[in-house]
C-alpha cells in the first residue's frame, strides 16, 4: 500500500513537471487552473506551491475528491 502511494506521489510530481515545462511556454498564471486531489494532503501542498510560483490566483486552484488507489 505504501509503495502504491509512493508511486502515485512520484507520478504526480512527474505530471506537474511536465505541466510546468509546458506552461513555461504559456501565458500568465491568470490563464491557468490548478487541480489537486483533496484526499491527499501532499497533492494540495504541491498545488499551492505551484500556484504561488506561477502566480495563479487562489480562486483558480481547485481540489476534488479523487480516488487514492488505482482502479
Amino acid at each position: 500500500m505504501r509503495a502504491l502511494k509512493t508511486k502515485m506521489l512520484w507520478g504526480g510530481w512527474a505530471a506537474m513537471a511536465g505541466l510546468c515545462s509546458t506552461l513555461l511556454l504559456a501565458g500568465q498564471g491568470d490563464e491557468v487552473v490548478v487541480i489537486y486531489n483533496s484526499r491527499m494532503p501532499e497533492s494540495r501542498e504541491l498545488a499551492l506551491y505551484y500556484a504561488q510560483r506561477r502566480e495563479v490566483p487562489t480562486n483558480q486552484v481547485f481540489g476534488f475528491e479523487l480516488p487514492t488507489t488505482e482502479t
